[in-house]
């Protein structure tokens, strides 16, 4: 039951940091009126007034229309900007820019959407849109637009894991030998973009902790990883003190940086295996930081 568990935990641990992993973040940049052109493509754009208001028409009415700030620790600040004007005591008019449609000389064109919000019962009527909406150069300072933030996010982790390394059935000595658990603990330095798209580099150690002889393996290696799959490589070098045997390992899974299930294969590169380490091994590791994430939750 308590493998059963842990396995459940990485997998949901796996799903989550997955779904973070593929989201696009938006970031938000600023630009002057007399900096847009009609060569910038600008969505979700938010006006910077030169004014306290904005008169503009609307369904041959004019309003006056005021920035309305709604603040959500979820969302970035300006995601929940709105122009908002009084249609009677009892119902506002919001409205939402979507994107730049269009520049001249005096004017900025947008596309729009408003809303009729019931103070009452503070509920929105159905939403319409506006598939051009003139506003004058000289009540706008600039707007705020957002793009893909695409850049890479780099993170150091202490991260540890599990190795199960099956002994060698066909070897007559090795037969009532049990099979050998190896955990590790290292740094792993893991640079991430959106779409499950990174690489890390690590450096740990291993333990065998119930071998008939005691070693440890210190190692270096590296993988990368695009939509969950995983692909690596490490060199282990197994030593008790005095003797050394050299392992080049590739393997593959599933995963995201320190998080990870892969097969890996032992290839030995000096002449002797003087710890019996199979060729096949199965491991599983996770950083102590996803383990402070799944606790707060």
């Amino acid at each position: 039951m308590k493998a059963k568990s842990l396995i459940l935990t990485l997998v949901e641990l796996m799903i989550s940091v997955a779904v973070s992993g593929m989201s696009i973040r938006m970031k938000w940049s600023y630009m002057p009126i007399d900096s847009v052109s009609e060569k910038l493509f600008l969505s979700s754009v938010v006006l910077d007034l030169k004014n306290d208001s904005l008169a503009l028409n609307l369904n041959n009415k004019q309003f006056y229309f005021y920035p309305e700030y709604i603040i959500d620790s979820l969302t970035p600040f300006y995601s929940n900007h709105y122009l908002k004007a009084k249609l009677d005591d009892h119902t506002d008019i919001r409205l939402c820019a979507l994107n730049v449609l269009s520049i001249d000389k005096d004017s900025i064109y947008i596309a729009a959407r408003y809303s009729y919000l019931n103070n009452r019962f503070n509920s929105n009527n159905s939403f319409f849109t506006v598939d051009s909406l003139a506003i004058s150069k000289n009540d706008i300072k600039g707007l705020l637009y957002s793009v893909a933030d695409l850049e890479g996010k780099n993170m150091s982790f202490f991260y540890f894991g599990y190795i199960g390394n099956t002994r060698n059935t066909d070897n007559e000595k090795e037969r009532n030998r049990k099979h050998i658990h190896i955990i590790e603990a290292g740094l792993i330095y893991t640079k991430m973009w959106p779409l499950w798209y990174g690489y890390s580099l690590y450096g740990a150690n291993e333990f065998a902790f119930n071998s008939h002889q005691f070693f440890i393996g210190p190692k270096i290696g590296a993988n990368v990883s695009f939509l969950l799959l995983l692909a690596g490589n490490e060199l282990i070098s197994y030593t008790d003190f005095h003797n050394v045997s050299l392992f080049y390992k590739p393997y593959f899974g599933f995963g995201l940086g320190p998080l990870r299930i892969a097969a890996g294969y032992n290839i030995l590169l000096n002449k002797r295996n003087y710890f019996d380490i199979n060729a096949v091994s199965i491991e599983f590791s996770l950083s102590a930081s996803f383990l402070e994430v799944k606790r707060r939750k």
